[in-house]
C-alpha cells in the first residue's frame, strides 16, 4: 500500500472517524516512514501517546477494510470474478450511502464541484467494473494486473464537474443574433464609437447626393446620415435587450493615449433615473489605468489584458497591498491602486471584505492575560525560549503558546542532520575518556550506526544521505581526537542539568513567580586550575558581546552563571561547531571545526586549549586567539596574543554573565505579563521575519514594519567593559 493512497482514503471521509484522529494517523505516517507493508503492523513507536493510540485505531479500521476484499481473493480468479467481488465489496461496505452522504456535506458546504463528482462516482466505478467484467471477464489475472485496469478505466470515465444547464456567456460585437439577455455589458461606449457615427467626408458627399437625386429622380442610398441612423437604431436596439442589469462603460483614453469624451447618451440614460433625492444618478468613475505618470503607456494593452477579469484585478489589488505593507512600491502608483480598490469594492463578498480590511487595519499591542500558565506551565524556561522572545515576542508566542510547528517527517532534514552529528560527538567523546589508541574511522560509523537506527531515520529514504554522512562523521570525529591530543583539558562530564533535579543549580528568573532557567551543557572539560564549557552548536554561528547585549545569543553567558559552583576558574565558554556543510578539502574541514566564544585572557589559558601554539605555530586550529609572533616580540621573547574582543578578563566574564541573567529576567517580566506583539529584530538588513514560518499571521505587514525593534548602540560591547555587576532587579 503506498502511503500517499492510504492518506487519501483515510482523508476521504468515508471511514467513519474523527478527523482529528485521522491528522494524528497523518502525522504518525509522515513522522515514522510507514509505507507499504508497515500499514499491516501494528504501530509501536510514540511511547503510548494519545496521538499514537489514535493513529494505530485509523490503521486498524484500514486494515479491517482491506481484510474484507482481502479474504475472498484468490490468484486463480478471473477479472470477473474479481470485478464481482469488489462490487459485492462496495455494497457490504455501504460505500454507495456513505458517498452519498459525503456529497450532502459537500452540498452544505458549498463545494458544488465536488458534490457533483462525488454524485457521480459510484455509478462510474459500477459501470468501470462492469465494463471489465463484460470484455475481459474470462481472463485470469494477477491483482497488480486487475488494479492498473481499474485505475486505468476510472481515468477514462467522464465525470462532469458542471450542473446539467449554466448561464452563458457570449462575446460578440453587436445586437446580432442576441436573445433573452440577463445582464448586458457594453464596452467601449466613447463619443464617436457609440453609436458609430460616420463623417461626411466621402467623394460624394450628402448634399451632392441630394442634387443627383433631383437630376435623375432615383433614390441614391446609403447616404451617410442614413448610416448613423441605423447605428442610433442599433444603440437602441441594444441597449432594450437587457432584462435585468445594464453596464455601460467607457475609457477616458484610446489606444494611443489620446483622450476620450463621453458618449453624450450616458449622460441622457443617467437623466432618465432619479435617485432617493431626486437628484441625477451619477455616472460613476472606477478607475483610470492610464492616468499618471507612473503608468507604462508603451504597454497600456498589456495592462489592460492583465486586469481583464475580477479575480485577476483581485489577486492584483492584493499584491499590491501587499507590496505596500512591506515598503515597497506599487507597480503602476499609488493613484492607480487606490482607483483599483474603490473600483471594486462595491462587489467584494463579506470573506473579501474582511479579508482586504484586515490588510489596511493597524494591529493594537496585543497582550494576552493567562501568559504565566500558557509559557510557564512547569515553573520553568530555557536558554532557547528566551531568545525566540528576544527575536520576536509573537514568534515566541506562536511557538511556545500556541505551540505551532511543522508536521515530523521521516526523510531527513538540514535539522536533521545536525542532530544526528551532534549525538555522534557526544558518543564519541564518551568513548575517548575510557578507551586510547582507537581506530577512528570504525569507531566513528558504528556511532552513525547506533544513532540512526533509531526508527525516526527511515534508511530506505535516506540511502545516498547517508552514505555522504557517514564520511562527515568520521571527519568530525577526526577533529574532535585532534583537539584532545593538543589540549590540557580532560573530559570531565558531559549533558549536565541544571535547574530542577539537575547537578547544578539553576538560576531564578522571576522571584514572584517561582520562574527558574533550566538547561543541559553538552560538555564540562577541566585542568588542574581551569574549566571550560563547550557547547556543540549546529548552523551558523554567533557569539559576539553584541549578540549577548540584544539577547539574540544568551547561551554562553548564562552557562557561567548555571556553573559556577565549580572552584575553579572559567577558562573558556565555547562552542564547537558541528557542521552539516560537507566541507570539501582537509584545510577547509579544519577551519570549519574552530571553536568559537569567549576565551579568559590569560596566556596559560590559551595554551591549555592547545599547547602546539608557538611563535612557528601562531595560529591554532581549534581556538580563535592568535600569538603575537612578530620580530620584536620573538627578539623580546614576549608572550601575548593579538587583541581580540572575545578574550575577555576574569571581571568581564562575570559581568557578561550578570548582564544575561539581567536581560533574561526581563524577557520573563514580559511574557509573564502577556505581551506578545509582533516587534521582530533586525540587525544589518536582516530581520527574524526573513525565515519565521508565522511572518504572514502576525500582522506585522499592517502596520508598515514600524514596530520593528533596531541596535541603537553603535559599541554594545561596553556593557561589560568596566566590570560591572549587573543586579537583576
Amino acid at each position: 500500500m503506498e502511503a500517499e493512497d492510504v492518506l487519501k482514503f483515510a482523508r476521504s471521509g468515508l471511514i467513519g472517524l474523527d478527523f482529528d484522529m485521522v491528522d494524528d494517523f497523518e502525522n504518525y505516517v509522515l513522522k515514522y516512514g510507514i509505507n507499504h507493508n508497515k500499514f499491516l503492523k501494528p504501530f509501536t513507536f510514540g511511547n503510548g501517546a494519545m496521538s499514537s493510540q489514535n493513529a494505530e485505531k485509523v490503521r486498524e479500521e484500514l486494515c479491517n477494510i482491506v481484510k474484507k476484499f482481502a479474504d475472498v481473493y484468490n490468484e486463480t480468479m478471473t477479472i470477473g470474478e474479481i470485478s464481482t467481488s469488489v462490487l459485492a465489496f462496495l455494497e457490504e461496505y455501504g460505500m454507495e450511502l456513505k458517498l452519498k452522504v459525503l456529497q450532502e456535506k459537500q452540498e452544505l458546504l458549498g463545494k458544488q464541484r465536488h458534490s457533483y463528482a462525488t454524485k457521480q462516482a459510484y455509478g462510474k466505478a459500477v459501470e468501470v467494473l462492469s465494463m471489465l467484467s463484460q470484455f475481459l471477464g474470462e481472463q485470469k489475472a494477477k491483482l497488480e494486473d486487475f488494479y492498473t485496469l481499474l485505475i486505468s478505466g476510472l481515468e477514462s470515465a467522464d465525470i462532469s464537474l458542471l450542473p446539467l444547464s449554466i448561464d452563458q456567456v457570449q462575446i460578440v460585437a453587436s445586437a446580432d443574433g442576441l436573445y433573452d439577455i440577463k445582464n448586458l455589458y457594453v464596452v467601449g461606449a466613447s463619443d464617436g464609437n457609440f453609436p458609430i457615427r460616420e463623417q461626411d467626408l466621402g467623394l460624394i458627399q450628402d448634399a451632392e447626393i441630394g442634387a443627383l437625386e433631383g437630376l435623375s429622380e432615383k433614390k441614391i442610398e446609403p447616404t451617410i446620415k442614413t448610416i448613423n441612423r441605423r447605428e442610433r437604431f442599433k444603440v437602441f436596439e441594444l441597449l432594450s435587450l437587457a432584462k435585468e442589469k445594464l453596464t455601460i462603460s467607457f475609457s477616458e483614453h484610446i489606444s494611443g493615449g489620446e483622450e476620450a469624451k463621453m458618449t453624450a447618451l450616458m449622460q441622457s440614460l443617467s437623466a432618465l433615473f432619479l435617485d432617493k433625492n431626486g437628484d441625477d444618478f451619477p455616472i460613476n468613475k472606477y478607475y483610470n489605468a492610464f492616468d499618471g505618470e507612473e503608468v507604462d503607456k508603451n504597454n497600456l494593452k498589456g495592462f489592460a489584458i492583465r486586469l481583464g477579469t475580477k479575480r485577476v484585478a483581485l489577486n492584483y489589488l492584493s499584491e499590491s497591498l501587499s507590496k505596500y505593507r512591506q515598503g515597497l512600491n506599487y507597480e503602476q502608483g499609488t493613484y492607480f491602486v487606490h482607483s483599483l480598490y474603490k473600483a471594486l469594492e462595491d462587489d467584494f463578498d463579506e470573506d473579501t471584505k474582511k479579508w482586504f480590511n484586515n490588510i489596511n487595519k493597524d494591529q493594537e499591542n496585543l497582550i494576552i492575560s493567562n501568559a504565566k500558565d500558557l509559557f510557564f506551565p512547569k515553573g520553568t524556561t530555557s536558554i532557547s525560549q528566551i531568545e525566540r522572545y528576544f527575536a520576536c515576542p509573537f514568534e515566541h508566542f506562536a511557538t511556545y503558546g500556541l505551540k505551532l510547528k511543522e508536521k515530523e517527517l521521516a526523510s531527513m532534514r538540514a535539522l536533521d542532520v545536525g542532530d544526528i552529528l551532534h549525538e555522534v560527538a557526544e558518543k564519541f567523546i564518551n568513548f575517548t575518556k575510557n578507551h586510547k589508541d582507537i581506530k577512528i574511522e570504525t569507531v566513528a560509523s558504528n556511532l552513525l550506526k547506533s544513532v540512526l537506527s533509531k526508527e525516526k531515520y527511515s534508511e530506505e529514504d535516506n540511502r545516498i544521505l547517508i552514505k555522504i554522512l557517514e564520511s562527515e562523521a568520521v571527519r568530525l570525529c577526526k577533529n574532535l581526537y585532534a583537539e584532545l591530543e593538543v589540549s590540557s583539558f580532560k573530559l570531565l562530564a558531559t549533558e549536565k542539568w541544571f535547574g530542577k533535579n539537575g547537578e547544578y543549580k539553576g538560576i531564578l528568573l522571576n522571584d514572584e513567580n517561582k520562574i527558574e532557567l533550566v538547561g543541559k551543557i553538552d560538555r564540562i572539560d577541566q585542568t588542574d586550575k581551569y574549566y571550560r564549557l563547550i557547547d556543540y552548536k549546529t548552523g551558523k554561528i554567533e557569539s559576539s558581546a553584541e549578540d549577548i547585549y540584544y539577547g539574540r545569543k544568551l547561551q554562553l553567558a548564562l552557562y557561567l552563571s548555571a556553573i559556577d559552583e565549580i572552584k575553579k576558574e572559567p577558562a573558556g565558554v565555547l562552542y564547537f561547531p558541528i557542521r552539516n556543510e560537507f566541507a570539501d578539502g582537509k584545510a577547509k574541514a579544519q577551519e570549519t571545526y574552530k571553536m568559537k566564544g569567549f576565551i579568559l585572557n590569560d596566556p596559560n589559558a590559551i595554551f591549555s586549549m592547545d599547547n602546539s601554539i608557538c611563535y612557528d605555530n601562531p595560529k591554532s586550529r581549534f581556538v580563535f586567539p592568535v600569538l603575537n609572533a612578530g620580530k620584536e616580540a620573538v627578539k623580546k621573547g614576549e608572550i601575548a596574543f593579538r587583541k581580540d574582543d572575545s578574550l575577555l578578563t576574569s571581571g568581564q566574564m562575570k559581568s557578561m554573565a550578570s548582564y544575561a541573567v539581567a536581560v533574561s529576567t526581563k524577557a520573563v517580566e514580559e511574557m509573564v505579563e502577556g505581551y506578545v506583539e509582533a516587534s521582530p529584530y533586525k540587525h544589518s538588513g536582516k530581520m527574524t521575519c526573513d525565515h519565521c514560518e508565522f511572518k504572514n499571521v502576525c500582522g506585522i505587514m499592517s502596520k508598515d514594519y514600524s514596530s520593528v525593534r533596531e541596535p541603537l548602540l553603535s559599541n554594545a560591547k561596553d556593557f561589560y567593559q568596566g566590570e560591572k555587576i549587573w543586579d537583576k532587579k
